[in-house]
């Protein structure tokens, strides 16, 4: 069984048999998994949680650790049962994206698109866009301690991208990684292939 990964704010509670949320504007009943499912503290003493104590329970907690125990469950939940909270999560990085200066907010935009990603996990866009942000705060002078785990990060996700659609963008930030890490060897390739695939014109030359 899970345990929470912050019980001074979240406990685990486990459904009964055919424990049911209504969906939809039918209010359609859709029936929770027998999984433990975060519930926020205040709510947790509740013998019945309501349906909006479920959602905001594991709206709250996913927002926090998208790569929880379950996560791909819960977010298939917010989908099927919350999809209020996943127009809300693109809401918040579309403000987060104006802000990114901070390495703070770029780390909570990183666990925003992670949420969508376990909806899409074969979505080169969001795994490019995974791949940049952790870049970019890998790249800031104030996470230098954190700056080979983000890099190696970034790399992961460019990887994944660039295994599912050929893309240059994706390329070259592999290659910039590869050459801040140090393998100027593994950079000049992939420099070398960006150029190649490049249109005849100005910016071959």
């Amino acid at each position: 069984m899970s345990s929470s990964l912050s019980p001074d704010f979240f406990v685990m509670w486990t459904p009964e048999p055919g424990r049911t949320i209504e969906v939809g504007p039918k209010r359609e009943p859709m029936e929770l998994p027998a999984i433990p499912l975060p519930l926020r503290k205040e709510d947790a003493h509740k013998e019945h949680p309501s349906d909006d104590e479920i959602g905001e329970g594991i709206f709250d907690y996913l927002r926090q650790f998208p790569d929880c125990p379950h996560a791909a469950e819960y977010a298939r939940i917010l989908q099927e049962g919350f999809p209020h909270f996943l127009a809300e999560i693109g809401s918040q990085i579309v403000m987060l994206d104006a802000r990114q200066v901070d390495p703070l907010y770029i780390r909570r935009k990183i666990r925003l698109l992670k949420i969508l990603m376990l909806l899409e996990p074969k979505n080169p866009g969001l795994l490019q866009q995974i791949g940049m942000a952790h870049y970019q705060v890998g790249t800031m002078f104030s996470e230098l301690a954190n700056c080979r785990t983000d890099l190696l990060r970034a790399m992961s996700y460019f990887q994944k991208a660039l295994g599912l659609v050929e893309d240059l963008t994706s390329l070259n930030y592999l290659a910039q990684i590869d050459y801040l890490l140090g393998d100027y060897s593994a950079a000049a390739r992939r420099w070398q292939g960006v150029v190649d695939r490049l249109p005849q014109g100005e910016a071959r030359s």
